[in-house]
């Protein structure tokens, strides 16, 4: 007896039959399928587990210098706004034509809580703020261009600025 493969599965299929007995394939049309309508004679295939997707990246770790520094901008922010209250308040009975420097400083410690804000969620921009703020510090001669020499030092380090997703 002679036998011939089915088109659909390639199993041995003996000569005359209509259906392949493996996957129920019609070896009668033009084009071989398998019928739905048969799901016992369909190949039994192996259910292929579906692909989980890549989880999302994430974030690094807040460094802990990162908290330290919006700490410390959130203070100076305070003492900014402070200041800027009381000089617009004083030098405003003083000389009005000065009460304009308390509103520069209230603009300055606005902007300093926004760059804490910033900090602190990791924004690129922030880091960049900081290292201008910084190196405007430097002129602080002494204390403020070590602690400016220091902020700038850690604001480049690697994890630093994987933190705030520059490569």
């Amino acid at each position: 007896m002679s036998s011939k493969n089915c088109p659909v599965c390639n199993a041995s299929v003996p000569d005359g039959a209509a259906f392949c007995p493996n996957c129920g394939a019609n070896l009668q049309s033009p084009t071989p399928s398998t019928p739905n309508q048969y799901p016992q004679y369909q190949a039994q295939q192996p259910a292929q587990p579906t692909p989980t997707p890549p989880p999302p990246p994430q974030q690094p770790q807040r460094p802990t210098g990162v908290v330290i520094l919006t700490i410390l901008e959130v203070i100076a922010a305070v003492y900014t706004l402070f200041i800027g209250a009381a000089a617009g308040t004083l030098l405003a009975f003083v000389a009005p034509v000065l009460a304009g420097l308390g509103g520069l400083f209230i603009l300055i410690g606005l902007v300093e809580l926004l760059l804490a804000w910033g900090l602190y969620t990791g924004k690129n921009w922030a880091r960049i703020v900081a290292i201008i703020f910084a190196i405007l510090g430097l002129l602080a001669i002494p204390i403020g261009t070590i602690i400016s020499i220091i902020i700038l030092y850690y604001l480049t380090r690697p994890h630093v600025k994987a933190f705030f997703g520059v490569r």
